[in-house]
């Protein structure tokens, strides 16, 4: 059986699953980035889903509207980076279940003990040993 070249594939969701952590962390409804983008936000839907692809005309506006580099929704080789490591490794955390509620959950919360105090419950979760110089950072 023939595949159609056109047809959605492992990329395409990877791409839709970044747009969608993205959109996410910027705390933005369908409606706003499919507004922003010029577009239904049904179709912004099938991209996040993998079920569409996503045009480089169209990826570069939907990057423009989440005010990231396009670079940002492709996985570049090890060796081979566009960018610096530290902005490379913010997508892939942003991937991670949950981490977009985390980060605006976290982004709320004005008193710094309280932040510290988060931080540290989070890193003791995780298993990290707690830093004993200075403070964790908030």
């Amino acid at each position: 059986m023939k595949t159609s070249t056109k047809a959605p594939n492992k990329a395409d969701a990877e791409i839709g699953a970044k747009i969608r952590a993205r959109r996410l962390a910027r705390g933005m409804s369908l409606v706003q980035l499919a507004h922003a983008v010029g577009i239904t936000y049904q179709q912004i839907q099938k991209y996040e889903k993998g079920g569409s692809r996503v045009s480089s005309g169209r990826l570069s506006r939907i990057a423009a509207a989440l005010d990231v580099p396009i670079t940002v929704f492709f996985n570049v080789p090890h060796g081979q980076a566009v960018e610096s490591r530290n902005a490379n490794a913010a997508p892939l955390i942003l991937d991670t279940p949950g981490v977009a509620a985390l980060l605006r959950a976290f982004s709320g919360i004005e008193d710094r003990s309280v932040r510290r105090a988060f931080v540290a419950l989070a890193e003791c979760a995780a298993g990290y040993r707690p830093r004993r110089r200075g403070r964790p950072p908030a």
